[in-house]
């Protein structure tokens, strides 16, 4: 095996890229960055979510005062 050969773990050898192929590897990894950081975020995300509605479920918010308007009668119009 060469250094632009790598081993994988199923002992296939996969050749690694040169050039404008090295870019593209290099964005790769930036993608899977960028999943990784997503992911602890969602994770993160749901978390508080669970702390909110434990929050909830311990403290329910208070019923705020609805003001019911009464229905004008048929046939009134303010602007006649």
């Amino acid at each position: 095996m060469t250094k632009t050969e790598t081993q994988t773990e199923d002992g296939n050898v996969l050749h690694q890229a040169h050039g404008a192929n090295l870019a593209c590897a290099e964005a790769v990894d930036v993608c899977e960055l960028l999943v990784a950081e997503l992911q602890a975020r969602r994770a993160r995300l749901k978390h508080l979510l669970r702390l909110v509605h434990t929050e909830l479920e311990r403290n329910p918010a208070p019923r705020s005062r609805v003001c019911v308007r009464t229905k004008p009668a048929t046939g009134f119009s303010p602007r006649a």
